[in-house]
């Protein structure tokens, strides 16, 4: 659960390599339908969850998505709940 939209809800939110997944908090418990962001991130090799963290980084509200690998981290800035930047390193 992550704030991907800057609304101050936590919605449920799936990701793989590739795809991010959030269905919005409505409350109560309730989600509305899926929404697809665009332009998810690529990972290099299989994608490991316990490398992978969701954090607002960049003070626009909405949670980034970091991954670290052993030598570096990419850091995907989320683009107002609707896609992800290319990688910043």
């Amino acid at each position: 659960f992550a704030d991907m939209f800057g609304d101050g809800l936590a919605h449920r939110v799936r990701i793989r390599n590739g795809s991010v997944e959030c269905w919005p908090n409505k409350g109560y418990g309730r989600f509305n339908k899926k929404v697809v962001l665009g332009n998810a991130p690529r990972y290099d090799g299989a994608l490991d969850a316990e490398r992978l963290f969701l954090a607002d980084l960049d003070g626009s509200g909405t949670a980034d998505i970091i991954y670290v690998y052993p030598d570096r981290a990419d850091i995907f800035f989320n683009r107002s709940g609707n896609s992800f930047s290319d990688p910043v390193s």
